[in-house]
């Protein structure tokens, strides 16, 4: 496992550090978003597990995870930088980096994704979307039949249960829906300057 942060931008969620931790067998990444390094402690004992340090400065003491938090970055920089959503999604593309990373990434030694390892059979990826498309979230109900029937959003992440984290550009916040009606082929352009 390893840390990265203190980003310079706090997350929707007022986070500013990372906890990246990988089964070594399967490869399989987790990701936990803390405020300040105090909440490591509370993470590792959620998932019972027995503290190792190395030594300062050395980083290939920790080269798994330091290989992996380098490769969830540059994926989630990619993914900023081709939506065209702010920084302060950082937390969002990262979690949605890992959440795909574990799905598709092929464990070379069994020839398995890091999913499949863990959970013994392959995952589902027909949900997949592209990071930062356009969708519209429906009212679940409307108290005038004139108002809008559905809010714009942008896909920000995955819930693990197979649901999409929304940005509502109406109420400017993260929402949680199965129900979306996805706009992908809108082009990525008509982002630019929304907050």
């Amino acid at each position: 496992m390893d840390l990265f942060g203190q980003v310079n931008v706090l997350s929707i969620n007022r986070n500013s550090y990372c906890l990246v931790v990988i089964d070594d067998f399967s490869r399989f990444t987790w990701v936990f978003f803390l405020f300040n390094k105090a909440g490591i402690v509370d993470q590792i004992k959620k998932k019972r597990i027995a503290r190792q340090y190395s030594s300062v400065r050395t980083p290939q003491q920790n080269g798994v995870a330091e290989r992996r938090n380098r490769t969830l970055q540059d994926a989630a920089r990619t993914m900023l930088c081709d939506s065209k959503l702010l920084v302060f999604f950082w937390a969002e593309a990262i979690n949605t980096a890992f959440y795909v990373k574990n799905r598709v990434l092929i464990n070379k030694s069994q020839m398995k994704t890091p999913y499949e390892i863990l959970y013994g059979h392959k995952p589902s990826v027909s949900h997949f979307r592209i990071f930062g498309c356009p969708c519209t979230l429906p009212h679940l109900e409307s108290n005038c039949k004139f108002n809008a029937k559905a809010d714009d959003c942008y896909f920000v992440g995955y819930v693990i249960c197979m649901a999409y984290m929304v940005d509502n550009k109406k109420t400017k916040q993260i929402a949680e829906s199965y129900d979306m009606l996805w706009l992908e082929e809108n082009d990525t352009d008509a982002r630019v300057g929304l907050y």
